[in-house]
């Protein structure tokens, strides 16, 4: 066996110096090959690693998914009924919290946007209902003035609102 491997060995040395310009031709291939899927792979690496560090610069820690009532078709033939299905529902928030956990999935954020009127201010704004995880999971902290919801505020109804720094700025000086 030993000579049948050193006899296999001889003759590829042999065949090598018989055809040296094919030989050097062949790993200066293979050496170039190899590089280029290297210095390929290491691009895309760091243009993902640069990707992640420019979307952690803004912030972007959350997903944030919206339903949205999808438009009416113009053209009959479709049956006719009064409740409209989409969006997610329970079992997609199911289907969520065992992917992400359920310390981390909100169901109860509700967004509407209008006008803000208090004596002769008036704004734009955003309005967004939500429950008192939400501080947490959006990673939000309140200022030295005021609080955040609660959970008692959630079980008495109460009236409360929290509001933003620009708006507490322009209404309440």
């Amino acid at each position: 066996m030993i000579a049948y491997i050193t006899e296999i060995v001889r003759l590829g040395l042999g065949n090598l110096a018989l055809h040296k310009l094919r030989s050097v031709l062949t790993s200066l291939g293979i050496i170039l090959g190899v590089a280029a899927v290297i210095v390929v792979v290491s691009i895309g690496e760091g243009n993902k690693r640069s990707a992640l560090r420019d979307i952690e610069a803004l912030g972007a820690t959350n997903i944030i998914i919206r339903s949205v009532k999808p438009p009416a078709s113009a053209g009959g033939g479709g049956t006719n009924s009064f409740i409209v299905a989409y969006g997610l529902g329970r079992r997609d928030h199911r289907r969520l919290e065992s992917a992400f956990g359920d310390d981390m999935v909100l169901a109860e954020l509700k967004a509407t946007g209008g006008e803000i009127r208090r004596g002769g201010n008036r704004s734009v704004s955003q309005c967004f209902g939500t429950v008192p995880e939400f501080i947490d999971v959006a990673n939000l902290s309140v200022t030295s003035r005021g609080r955040y919801l609660t959970q008692s505020d959630l079980d008495q109804k109460n009236p409360v609102a929290v509001i933003g720094h620009e708006v507490a700025r322009q209404f309440f000086r």
